[in-house]
């Protein structure tokens, strides 16, 4: 047991000893029921609010109004034992916070996601107004019963997903359970009840109505998890894909030359590409991944159409780029993540002809501080192909490696600022400036020179030259 899980116990603890019911909820019995490791762990009691703040001084009333509070657990008192030994003291330090909420049933939701009131209730009854059944469970984890009033525990057994009484009700109290259902089919391995699989097809036009904050959300979940390819595939089928991520979708279909992808459409190949990707790998990673090939639609040429020698995507880096910064910026990611992944994108079929660059193009790109996401993508792109090209990764990771270790010396990215040009060939500020500094750059990484006074003298050659 961790260290956590014996904290929330300290809650329910407190809760039982003034006279209150109080359980695990929700997502944390489902973990432990499936052997996992709760992340979170929600408490749902008898206690009113006020009663919960009495009773945990230090809370936070992030939803008082709807009964949920957020309190730390109180580690218990040093005992002092008998003379001679030692006070015994606690290990739980009172650390943690626990969502605490209590029993409740809601009133109509008028806006697709928050209840217009909440009433305080059973048991029984708050489980009832929960969305699936597998998320409607509770356990008292003193005499470790599991309390199920929704046939959640049979569900789990049977690996199904199932709405909690009628599908439609469920969905329009909060939209993004469309997509919460596919997420949880797929990362718990579950099948879909097919009451509930109907439901999410029939509404998936609701999805309009959810903001782009919680998309983006409840998206970060999905692709934080390895099972990110499959739950992309139930998102078209559900209908859902075409209205969140139109752009992905718009891949579907979209032919590539058999010669280089044997696996299919680009739809495919963005699918086995995600499934290479670590199951760890960042979101920055996977959402690169996700969105490294969406320019193709746009630029495909094929023989029939422009008479070209096969299926080509000319320019769809720099393109996809473009895209990718709208479908980020519309999700309200922040701008350092939209502009980082715009690069990644931008920048990833520049890899493939890196042994072919000039050797400062090469070293630049290399050193990148971006290079080793930029690396990764690379090498889903390169597998996710049918057959995978791990020779060419291979060979990229070999250049990698070789940069990483040169001396810390021969890194040095600048040889030569724009002052010091300036002063020493008696130029004004000015675009000159940055292409002598460029030069100099250059010739700096390429070994050609290694001195400033070397690099000064190339680029007085080539003042010299410029002016003949």
């Amino acid at each position: 047991m961790t260290a956590y899980e014996k904290e929330a116990i300290e809650v329910v603890k407190t809760l039982h000893k003034h006279g209150y019911t109080a359980y695990f909820a929700g997502g944390a019995v489902r973990d432990m029921l499936l052997g996992h490791t709760p992340d979170d762990i929600d408490i749902a009691t008898s206690a009113k609010p006020e009663e919960i703040e009495k009773l945990f001084p230090k809370n936070v009333p992030t939803g008082k109004q709807f009964g949920v509070l957020r309190v730390r657990s109180s580690p218990p008192k040093p005992r002092r034992s008998g003379a001679g030994k030692h006070p015994a003291t606690s290990r739980l330090r009172g650390t943690s916070f626990f969502e605490v909420a209590t029993f409740r049933v809601e009133g109509p939701y008028l806006d697709g996601r928050r209840p217009s009131s909440v009433s305080f209730t059973s048991d029984k009854e708050d489980a009832k107004r929960r969305d699936f059944t597998i998320n409607g469970l509770f356990y008292d984890p003193l005499t470790k019963d599991v309390i199920d009033y929704v046939g959640g525990e049979k569900d789990l057994k049977k690996k199904l997903l199932r709405f909690i009484g009628n599908p439609q009700e469920r969905i329009q109290e909060d939209r993004l359970r469309l997509i919460r259902a596919i997420r949880f089919k797929n990362r718990f391995r579950l099948r879909y009840d097919s009451d509930t699989w109907g439901a999410v097809k029939k509404n998936a036009s609701l999805i309009k109505g959810v903001s782009y904050e919680r998309l983006r959300d409840e998206l970060n979940k999905i692709f934080a998890h390895p099972s990110r390819s499959h739950t992309l595939q139930d998102l078209l089928d559900a209908g859902l894909l075409t209205r969140i991520l139109p752009e992905v979708a718009a891949t579907v279909g979209v032919i590539q030359p058999p010669e280089f992808h044997a696996e299919g459409d680009v739809f495919t190949h963005i699918k086995r590409a995600l499934d290479v990707l670590p199951a760890r790998a960042p979101l920055i990673v996977v959402w690169t991944t996700l969105l490294h090939d969406v320019g193709k639609p746009e630029t495909i040429k094929t023989p029939e159409k422009d008479h070209t020698d096969r299926v080509r995507f000319d320019h769809h880096a720099e393109v996809g780029a473009a895209i990718a910064q709208d479908v980020l910026t519309r999700l309200r990611f922040p701008r350092k993540f939209v502009t980082e992944v715009a690069w990644m994108i931008a920048n990833h079929m520049r890899v493939w002809h890196l042994p072919e660059m000039r050797l400062a193009k090469q070293r630049g790109l290399l050193m990148d501080a971006r290079f080793p996401h930029l690396l990764t993508v690379y090498k889903a792109d390169s597998l996710g192909k049918r057959p995978g090209n791990w020779e060419d990764y291979e060979r990229i990771h070999h250049l990698y490696r070789e940069e990483k270790a040169r001396p810390a010396h021969e890194k040095k990215g600048e040889i030569l600022s724009g002052d010091e040009i300036m002063n020493a060939l008696q130029l004004k500020s000015g675009p000159l400036v940055g292409e002598l500094k460029e030069i100099a750059h250059e010739a700096y990484l390429e070994g050609r020179v290694k001195t400033k006074k070397e690099a000064l003298a190339v680029l007085k050659k080539q003042l010299g030259r410029d002016r003949a």
